[in-house]
């Protein structure tokens, strides 16, 4: 089960460790409708905030973790927004107040299973009968429960896989006691992860081939995990320094091999995350 909170009970928001998701990540959030920037008029979170009266106007986090808070203003001049978890509406909340807050907890929910879900900010464009306007911000998320430390390769939604795999191999000394396995050439894993840094963990050795690692959709490196004698639980690829927001890792099998190698397989054994 998970719970939620809305205006007026920022007080009661779960205490865990947060990332804090600016508006401006556009890997991460998605806005459909009219929507203008707000920047130095007050001080919101990272300098800026997403603002719209529009109705139907909506802002969706793309996040992994096991909580959300949306924060934006309350004022008189804000409205009524939809809020959305996983496509089904949750709570309409009412951003009227008399005097502005800025960086306002307008919506906090938590207890979610860890792994991806959408939350979805929707401008209604109907207000409070002493509001001035419907105005709707969008300043910043906090996400709680990110995965951080080590993910196993078995972490659904959390890493998905397509194409050929066999999953749950059992036959040498895994992380976590499993490992996925593939040799067909377009069969790729995903991780969502929300960090600044990231390693795939896997196997190098005589039958392992090559890989073509992804980062956010964008082509990092080409990894051979050839290797004479087997090495268990090898570091296969690491980045660090990365925004802390939400990332996409991808391994994609080529079916290419060292002429050394007697086959192409790559191996998700599981990854870290600096959180």
């Amino acid at each position: 089960m998970w719970s939620v909170l809305a205006v007026g009970a920022a007080s009661a928001a779960v205490a865990h460790a947060q990332t804090r998701v600016e508006e401006t990540a556009l890997a991460t959030t998605v806005y459909t409708g009219d929507w203008f920037q707000s920047h130095a008029e007050r001080p919101w979170s990272g300098g800026t905030a997403a603002v719209s009266n529009a109705a139907l106007a909506r802002a969706t986090l793309t996040c992994s973790g096991t909580g959300a808070s949306w924060l934006g203003l309350r004022g008189p001049q804000t409205g009524i927004a939809r809020v959305y978890l996983d496509g089904v509406s949750q709570v309409d909340v009412d951003c009227y107040a008399s005097t502005e807050t800025v960086q306002a907890v307008l919506f906090t929910l938590s207890g979610l299973a860890a792994g991806a879900h959408a939350l979805a900010i929707e401008a209604t464009g109907t207000r409070n009968a002493a509001a001035t306007d419907a105005f709707i911000v969008v300043d910043a998320f906090d996400v709680e429960g990110v995965p951080g430390g080590r993910v196993q390769e078995t972490g659904l939604p959390t890493t998905v896989y397509t194409g050929d795999w066999i999953q749950g191999h059992t036959e040498r000394a895994w992380s976590g006691g499993t490992a996925a396995l593939s040799s067909s050439a377009g069969s790729h894993a995903t991780l969502l992860f929300t960090g600044t840094g990231v390693s795939w963990i896997g196997l190098r050795g005589p039958q392992t081939g090559i890989a073509r690692v992804s980062l956010d959709g964008v082509q990092a490196a080409d990894v051979d995990t050839y290797a004479a004698a087997e090495q268990l639980q090898a570091v296969l690829f690491a980045r660090n320094g990365l925004t802390a927001d939400l990332h996409f890792l991808t391994i994609d099998v080529t079916g290419t091999m060292n002429p050394a190698a007697t086959d192409a397989f790559i191996v998700v054994d599981a990854f870290d995350v600096t959180p």
